[in-house]
């Protein structure tokens, strides 16, 4: 079996999982997406921190009658109840706890946990060691930067930009960049 990594770049770090995993006997990094030619055979994955790059490429794979695979580190810890959809990529330490619901094409890097009963939006990109509280919410297309808090029943709407470090303890609405300790509306997400 085949796996398609679509980057910007040929050292792509999910190749590096893709091996470790050992599923695929071929594993081609495709930097130049403008010669990317879709089968029905060949399974793909994303490897952009641009939520909405991330969405477009989907999309175009999904329109060509392409299939996504789900690479999990043999590392992470999934509960049986959790429900991840095709194209996610979860890196090493990732814990994913009861009922929770991951969208497609969501990344979730390394010591990421989202705790139970919470959701996470399609092509959503989770940075490094940022914890989800349970019954949280995030919106599609959300970037949560490095080291991000969420209490119990946060909710952000779509497009949102979470900045590194933040605590959000309230909800927001879609299109927002939000920021600090506690989280407030720094601007609007003009993504």
């Amino acid at each position: 079996m085949i796996l398609n990594i679509l980057s910007n770049t040929e050292k792509s770090p999910i190749k590096t999982l893709a091996e470790q995993i050992g599923k695929w006997s071929v594993i081609n990094v495709i930097d130049n997406i403008n010669t990317l030619v879709v089968n029905a055979v060949d399974e793909y994955v994303i490897d952009l921190d641009n939520p909405m790059e991330r969405e477009r490429y989907y999309n175009y794979v999904k329109e060509k009658s392409g299939k996504f695979a789900t690479l999990i580190h043999p590392e992470s810890y999934i509960d049986k109840y959790a429900n991840i959809e095709d194209g996610c990529v979860i890196y090493k330490g990732v814990v994913i706890r009861g009922d929770t619901n991951i969208g497609a094409n969501v990344v979730l890097k390394t010591y990421v946990t989202v705790s139970h009963d919470s959701t996470i939006g399609n092509h959503s990109v989770i940075c490094e060691k940022s914890t989800i509280g349970g019954f949280s919410h995030i919106g599609d297309n959300a970037s949560i930067g490095f080291g991000s808090v969420f209490r119990d029943y946060s909710q952000i709407g779509n497009r949102c930009i979470v900045e590194i470090g933040s605590v959000v303890m309230n909800d927001f609405g879609d299109d927002k960049y939000i920021s600090g300790y506690p989280a407030r509306i720094k601007n609007q997400n003009k993504d």
